[in-house]
């Protein structure tokens, strides 16, 4: 017996689509670019002063300093893997074209970083909108834009919110047929960082699957998005192992040879990527009531028509669902920061907002009406969660970061006042901090005696001076042993910075 569902949850017949009635008008690209730009400041963004931190000032903006003094020479062999880190180095040679022509300070940083976040949003609206309409868009622009995560780093100098962009950008092109343009977002991904090969292997496999079911193969796109960035890569990590004697940073191999719980690490992945700060919300409800429309009507997601040379849409959703699957194996084995596959992320928004917002629904005003609760309930509880846990170190979870920023910086605004540039003992990151005023820290830089050094009698910097002051952070670094030394050498605290849970130190005789 047939099961009849209330009236009122029966959609209208489907409009017939227009071809091309996905595609952004040219006056929406700009007006989608601000939209997202105000939405990211209004959210929380960082202040684009805010110093360069954790991975930032470590790595990231030394080596672009460093690609901008060397002519520009990012290359293996030349550019010190201790700043690569065997990555593939265009976002390196962006930051540091940034850094040539408007200086290095941190508002440069960040300003390059959040027009790439700016272009992800972009991207994950007009390839949203293409496949099932603008209400999926915008519920896929949201689901993506008020994640922490994505709030957290989109102005930190890191590469993952370019490589972000590019794999949305190399993603839209091929869903519009546009092979050259796919190609070449496809290769900036995977010169942005390897783990863009994510993208490639994603449209590699969908394209078969589209050739394999048409009986014919799609020459075009398999070579343009899919093989080119393969090759592009394959030449890097030939040159790398040429250049410096391996094919990888050994580092990263040792990493990826550690055996540990893949079932928890899986869950781990998938928990991150999937269901934190809210995102359970969305999938829930995209899986109870898109599969009620699914089971209910084969034109739950409406018409659609690809432009000419273009994968049908089952095409591309299945690449998306691809691009997060390749994700989600590679960092269940891999050692995983969550910020690592921030791609798959509006992947899985996209196809969550066809769940709850397709173009039929337009028509259906109860599934509608679901749809948009959901995303608003998964968008309300993300923005709850802005500064939520006890993350103060690397800080790519959530804003709690900015309050270990604060407390760092009342602290060396003590040191600052100071006539004299007191000897310090600390450790990393706060080390770094005071030795180089281009992060965003100090005015000056300060002689700083690493802790880790100074108890085991390598360090050099000291020479025999006397310790004068000890910065430490609970929670970050050596503070125990810091604390230590600091009774040891019988100095005592004199001035401790709290800030929302963040706690600094200051010792001195």
């Amino acid at each position: 017996m047939a099961i009849r569902l209330p009236r009122f949850l029966a959609p209208r017949a489907p409009r017939e689509r227009e071809d091309g009635d996905g595609r952004l008008r040219s006056w929406e690209w700009p007006l989608a670019a601000l939209v997202s730009l105000l939405a990211v400041l209004w959210l929380g963004h960082a202040p684009l002063d805010t110093p360069y931190w954790w991975d930032a000032a470590a790595v990231y903006v030394p080596g672009s300093q460093w690609v901008r003094d060397n002519a520009f020479a990012a290359v293996p062999g030349v550019f010190p893997s201790l700043l690569g880190r065997g990555h593939t180095t265009l976002f390196y040679v962006i930051t540091a074209g940034a850094f040539s022509l408007f200086g290095d300070a941190p508002a440069v940083g960040h300003a390059v970083v959040l027009i790439f976040s700016v272009m992800t949003l972009v991207y994950t609206y007009a390839l949203g909108t293409l496949l099932f309409g603008r209400l999926a868009g915008l519920a896929a622009a949201t689901l993506t834009g008020v994640a922490p995560l994505y709030l957290t780093i989109s102005s930190m100098v890191l590469p993952e919110i370019p490589l972000t962009a590019f794999t949305m950008a190399c993603l839209y092109e091929w869903a519009r047929g546009r092979h050259l343009g796919a190609m070449v977002f496809g290769v900036l991904v995977v010169l942005t960082k390897e783990t863009g090969l994510a993208c490639a292997c994603a449209i590699l496999g969908a394209t078969v699957l589209w050739s394999w079911k048409a009986r014919q193969v799609a020459w075009r796109p398999l070579l343009a998005a899919g093989l080119a960035p393969m090759v592009v890569l394959g030449a890097f990590f030939v040159w790398q192992r040429v250049a410096e004697g391996w094919w990888v940073l050994p580092f990263h191999a040792e990493l990826f040879e550690q055996e540990h719980d893949y079932f928890w690490s899986g869950v781990h992945t998938f928990s991150s990527m999937a269901l934190a700060d809210g995102r359970a919300v969305a999938l829930f409800a995209a899986l109870l009531v898109g599969g009620l429309r699914l089971w209910q009507s084969r034109e739950t997601f409406g018409a659609y028509v690809p432009s000419p040379g273009a994968p049908p849409r089952w095409a591309v959703v299945a690449a998306l669902g691809l691009v997060f699957l390749a994700y989600q194996v590679f960092f269940t084995k891999m050692w995983f920061l969550q910020r690592y596959a921030l791609p798959a992320h509006p992947c899985l928004a996209i196809l969550l907002g066809a769940a709850l917002l397709p173009r039929v629904w337009e028509e259906a005003k109860a599934y509608a009406a679901v749809g948009a609760l959901a995303v608003l309930a998964t968008a309300g509880f993300a923005v709850e969660r802005a500064e939520a846990g006890d993350d103060y170190a690397s800080g790519e979870t959530t804003f709690r970061y900015l309050h270990m920023v604060e407390a760092h910086r009342e602290i060396f605004a003590v040191l600052e006042a100071r006539a004299d540039a007191p000897l310090i003992l600390s450790s990393w990151p706060l080390s770094s901090e005071l030795r180089d005023p281009s992060l965003g820290w100090v005015e000056r830089p300060y002689e700083v005696v690493g802790v880790t050094g100074y108890l085991d009698g390598t360090d050099e910097i000291q020479r025999g001076r006397p310790i004068e002051a000890i910065v430490s952070a609970h929670g970050i670094g050596d503070h125990d042993d810091l604390v230590r030394v600091a009774e040891e050498l019988g100095m005592r605290r004199t001035r401790r910075a709290a800030v929302g849970g963040a706690v600094v130190d200051l010792f001195e005789p």
